[in-house]
């Protein structure tokens, strides 16, 4: 699992719902945390580690719907002191107006946190 130490960019914490497909499956399920380089998706049945597949989200209060492909890079099957079995996720390949869109949302998501 990647550390503080080992992320590359801020993340916020908030629900968003995700939709993507693994063996010709939908799964719906929200996000825990999410950065410029990708979420955390809370799951009971994480894919295995390296499986890639796209991820349809649209962000509360934006009106932009994303499609990003993401790789697996971590997984947790069981809850610990760290919270709910889940699986990381890393953005891959995405466009210029979904890096756009993102940068925005946290920016405006971390200030409305913040009380600005």
């Amino acid at each position: 699992m990647y550390t503080k130490k080992h992320r590359r960019h801020p993340r916020i914490h908030r629900p968003v719902e995700v939709n993507y497909y693994v063996g010709g499956e939908l799964f719906r399920e929200f996000t825990m945390s999410l950065s410029m380089g990708g979420l955390y998706v809370k799951t009971s049945s994480p894919p295995k580690i390296g499986t890639i597949f796209l991820l349809d989200f649209t962000l509360p209060e934006f009106d932009h719907s994303f499609q990003i492909r993401g790789k697996v890079i971590w997984k947790k099957i069981a809850e610990d002191n760290h919270g709910p079995p889940g699986m990381g996720i890393k953005f891959m390949d995405a466009r210029e107006d979904d890096k756009k869109a993102l940068l925005q949302y946290l920016g405006y998501t971390q200030m409305t946190q913040k009380g600005y």
